[in-house]
């Protein structure tokens, strides 16, 4: 299975836009989306924005949630190929969830960086490219 998972902290814009750069980007058709969220009411907004997302993609993928970053690794096996995007975590879930983990079981771990931060509540299409990277740090590909 190609599984996708998809960090949110409170602003949950900024894992939207990350699936969003992937999608539009074409490096990743996930069959599930993981959305990690400590923050209940953020991920069911979240699940319902990417829902619309991929269906405007053509893909009828499975959203699951997940309230905690260390159960990451549960909803995965060993031959799934795994991508994490960290866009939307904060910086101490995301080094929980790598310091918990093996990071040499995601395929891709991306990052969708802007230079300015007043960007991170404007949709993906929207945003300035020359500002914006879609960054993929397992193979230093920047888009």
């Amino acid at each position: 299975m190609r599984i996708y998972i998809s960090m949110a902290g409170r602003n949950p814009r900024l894992a939207l836009n990350g699936l969003w750069a992937v999608l539009k980007e074409g490096i990743f058709d996930p069959e599930i989306v993981v959305i990690l969220s400590p923050d209940v009411n953020v991920a069911e907004e979240l699940e319902k924005s990417m829902q619309r997302l991929l269906g405007s993609y053509g893909f009828d993928t499975d959203i699951m949630k997940i309230e905690t970053h260390l159960n990451a690794y549960e909803v995965t096996e060993k031959d799934d190929e795994v991508s994490l995007d960290i866009t939307g975590g904060d910086k101490a879930s995301v080094a929980r969830l790598l310091l918990h983990g093996d990071a040499s079981h995601y395929k891709h771990i991306f990052y969708l960086h802007t230079e300015e931060k007043a960007h991170a509540s404007t949709p993906y299409p929207l945003m300035d490219r020359r500002k914006t990277k879609l960054q993929d740090l397992i193979n230093e590909e920047v888009k």
